[in-house]
């Protein structure tokens, strides 16, 4: 029997960050090391990728296999898991699969639910979960009663809270018999077919959500000076972003400005590109670690930077990006 259960995800390859950070939030809640927690994965992700939640305090992690996703194909096969294994505690990442699949067990075992949680207390032996109200000007403390009880994290920005490992535990990787009767059934009963699942490559990610982000300025001035910044925010992982003087010039989108007129991102890298560093632009910047390459030894983001590069960055892109594809080709 288990205490809590943790629905987890994968991007068809190693744990979301996402879920990483909410295991990371989990470890600091109260008396969180005492419960018997385990995770469940949907779908198909490598052993070597599951092995990770080891490093995050995770003891048991069972799998369901198959790879297309469709809420009533997995909702049989978790809602009986949890009946079986009588667990009181259901916890999912407040991702868009998480407000998908969170109200929909909630009504298929009759459990109370609460969506955007930000904090899990424990008071006379009652579970409390906290959520905001009124723009964060209230709390609201909701108690569970029930016999099955499921939680909807409120997800952090990328950058609000790096994922941070604990002692190492031993990891067992268990799979779930897929019960093909059960999934045909389910199948079936399907209102909405999901045709294709694909992910956007990052330098195509919001940038509200990206963890890097290459910024360009007015040193970079045209479409083949574009091109090279694109090759290495590829190689990076990186989405691509500016101020606004590149919007201006048609070079990236208005939805890609960031600063005062534009975005406020809360990257874990940002990597600017013959950017000055005005305030307006850098007011944008939140919590990041900032990069700066620039040609200009007074440029103010040189001394705001935690690196700064005094230099042209058409002779540093250029020597930068085959290293970084290097690196990436042998990180798989």
């Amino acid at each position: 029997m288990l205490d809590c259960l943790l629905i987890l995800e994968h991007n068809n390859e190693e744990i979301t960050e996402s879920s990483l950070r909410l295991c990371t939030r989990l470890q600091r809640f109260p008396k969180w090391s005492e419960l018997r927690t385990a995770v469940l994965i949907l779908g198909t992700c490598q052993p070597q990728y599951l092995k990770t939640l080891g490093d995050y305090g995770i003891g048991q992690v069972y799998q369901v296999g198959g790879d297309a996703y469709g809420l009533k194909n997995w909702l049989q096969v978790v809602s009986h898991f949890i009946i079986e294994q009588e667990v009181p505690l259901v916890i999912l990442p407040g991702t868009v699969a998480g407000h998908e699949l969170a109200p929909s067990l909630a009504v298929q075992l009759n459990a109370g639910v609460v969506t955007d949680c930000l904090e899990l207390s424990v008071k006379d032996g009652h579970l409390e979960a906290i959520v905001q109200a009124y723009n964060g000007q209230y709390q609201l403390i909701n108690e569970f009663m029930g016999q099955y009880n499921i939680v909807l994290m409120a997800d952090l920005d990328p950058g609000t809270l790096e994922p941070m490992t604990v002692k190492e535990c031993a990891l067992t990787i268990l799979s779930i018999p897929d019960d093909g009767e059960a999934v045909t059934v389910n199948k079936a009963r399907e209102t909405v077919q999901v045709l294709e699942t694909y992910y956007l490559p990052p330098s195509e990610l919001d940038i509200g959500e990206a963890e890097v982000i290459v910024g360009i300025g007015r040193g970079v001035e045209t479409q083949e000076d574009l091109e090279q910044v694109q090759k290495l925010a590829l190689a990076l992982g990186a989405a691509l972003a500016g101020s606004r003087p590149t919007v201006d010039a048609g070079l990236i989108p208005f939805a890609r400005q960031i600063g005062q007129t534009g975005r406020l991102v809360n990257p874990q890298i940002y990597l600017s590109l013959g950017i000055s560093g005005a305030a307006q632009h850098i007011s944008g910047v939140v919590r990041a670690k900032i990069i700066a390459i620039n040609n200009d030894p007074q440029a103010p983001i040189l001394r705001l930077a935690d690196l700064g590069v005094h230099g042209d960055w058409r002779e540093i892109v250029p020597l930068l990006t085959p290293r970084m594809q290097e690196i990436k080709e042998e990180r798989r």
